[in-house]
């Protein structure tokens, strides 16, 4: 249009313009732009349906991709769908794992907590087992009837073992009694033993000068070896020797009766009144015939359940001393090792301070210190006590109530004083407090009488006691 326009002005500064040439310009101008506007019009309707045909087929690529992407996304959908299953169930074994790991670790645990436990109580029991073995005896001992003792061979014959070795200990320490004296009847043998006493005592009185009082004791003399003899010729005689003895108790006191109506000077010599084995049922008893004599007195306790509680507190209440015999008393336990041994002291120790607040320290062996059925070398347990604060004591007197349960009270107490008398020293008293020990009881006031009249000074074992033992303590290291 710009190029005709001005080619126009071209010719019209050439040529004069006439109506008919205007005119014909003029429709050729209108022409011009008639066909510039179809010619636009046509570029615009290129240009549109050139846009239209992009537009298309933009639209239809669109439409592919949107196509291809809805497959794509239809062909994920599945995938997708597995991963999700996949998570959900490893969430579910693992919180799985977490709740079964804990149980079963807490199963496992609980199993062996038990199994720990049931052996503690089998270790538990078997210890109150062997706790309880002497109690269970001792009760046996008080249930059992004079004639379900003798009819119980066994038992008749452990303790006439037991009692025979307590009196060879006795023997050995003493040197009266030869294993020829201990035979079939240990009565017998004590009989005897008071016979040699007595002669020595004879022997002692005569060198002193004393005629008159060597003269009443030999008559006493005669008849003792008269009986003597006539129970080492036969055992029938037995009841006749112990008659005799029963007379000269008798005589003697009468003659402690007479003298009691004095002042009687003490001789000079301590007498201790040991029980062992208690507390019993007739502990109380024994304490009461103590108080009302006005006399202390040596307990060397064993291990006893609650109901006897009571009677370790009375005992150190009243005055007297109180020492350790054994927890269990049973020998092959307390004497399996010498950690058996510990073990059996601390037990009975500390139950005596838990009960009366007592520090027990005196000590007499199971047995005494010379028994014969110790499996650990006794100077081992000697050593423990003598490092550990303890003082053991044996004896060197005894009534024989662990010979037999039925010795009459007058030949318990003849027993004793036999061994008393011939001691050139003090003397320690071995007897038991047991239930089925009721001689012993019964014995008890007369043979308190006797001491006194004689002179004795009755006394409990104290830390100025000078310790009688069998064995002694052999201190390689001093």
């Amino acid at each position: 249009m710009g190029e005709r326009n001005i080619k126009t002005e071209n010719i019209d500064s050439k040529k004069p313009v006439t109506e008919e040439t205007a005119k014909v310009e003029k429709t050729a101008a209108d022409e011009a732009v008639k066909m510039d506007k179809e010619a636009n019009k046509k570029a615009v309707d290129a240009a549109e349906n050139s846009a239209a045909e992009n537009a298309a087929a933009d639209g239809a690529a669109a439409s592919v991709a949107a196509e291809s992407a809805a497959g794509a996304s239809e062909e994920n959908i599945p995938y997708n769908r597995r991963n999700v299953n996949r998570i959900k169930r490893a969430i579910l074994i693992t919180a799985a794992l977490l709740i079964i790991i804990p149980t079963c670790l807490s199963i496992i645990l609980f199993i062996k907590v038990n199994k720990l436990q049931k052996d503690l109580d089998e270790c538990r029991e078997e210890l109150f087992k062997k706790e309880t073995v002497t109690e269970s005896e001792h009760r046996s001992e008080e249930e059992k009837t004079s004639e379900e003792v003798m009819d119980n061979l066994d038992y008749q014959i452990s303790m006439y073992a037991n009692a025979r070795n307590d009196l060879l200990q006795s023997s050995e320490d003493r040197g009266f009694i030869t294993s020829e004296y201990v035979g079939e009847n240990s009565l017998e043998a004590m009989t005897v033993l008071d016979a040699e006493a007595e002669k020595e005592a004879e022997a002692g009185d005569a060198q002193d000068g004393d005629k008159t009082g060597a003269d009443a004791q030999a008559a006493g003399n005669n008849d003792a070896a008269a009986d003597g003899q006539s129970v080492a010729e036969t055992s029938d005689d037995t009841d006749t020797s112990n008659a005799d003895a029963s007379d000269d108790q008798d005589a003697d006191e009468a003659d402690n009766t007479e003298d009691d109506e004095e002042a009687v000077p003490l001789n000079g010599k301590k007498v201790y009144l040991t029980f062992d084995d208690g507390p019993s049922a007739y502990t109380d008893e024994i304490l009461d015939i103590l108080e009302e004599k006005g006399v202390k007195a040596t307990f060397f306790v064993v291990g006893k359940e609650e109901e006897y509680y009571p009677a370790y507190q009375r005992i150190v209440e009243d005055g007297h001393s109180i020492g350790i015999h054994s927890y269990s008393h049973v020998y092959d336990s307390v004497y399996a090792s010498l950690d058996s041994f510990k073990y059996d002291v601390e037990s009975m120790h500390d139950l005596i301070y838990n009960v009366t607040g007592y520090d027990a320290w005196l000590y007499r062996f199971p047995g005494g210190s010379s028994n014969k059925t110790s499996g650990v070398d006794i100077q081992d347990c000697m050593k423990y006590l003598e490092e550990n604060g303890y003082v053991y004591f044996d004896w060197n007197a005894q009534n024989g109530d662990a010979v037999d349960y039925y010795v009459s009270p007058d030949q318990l107490n003849y027993n004793v004083m036999s061994f008393v008398r011939n001691n050139s020293g003090d003397s320690v008293v071995l007897m038991h407090d047991l239930g089925g020990h009721h001689n012993t009881m019964e014995a008890l006031p007369d043979l308190i009488d006797t001491l006194k009249a004689e002179g004795y000074e009755l006394l409990p074992i104290t830390e100025d006691t000078v310790p009688v033992r069998h064995v002694q303590y052999n201190d390689t290291e001093k």
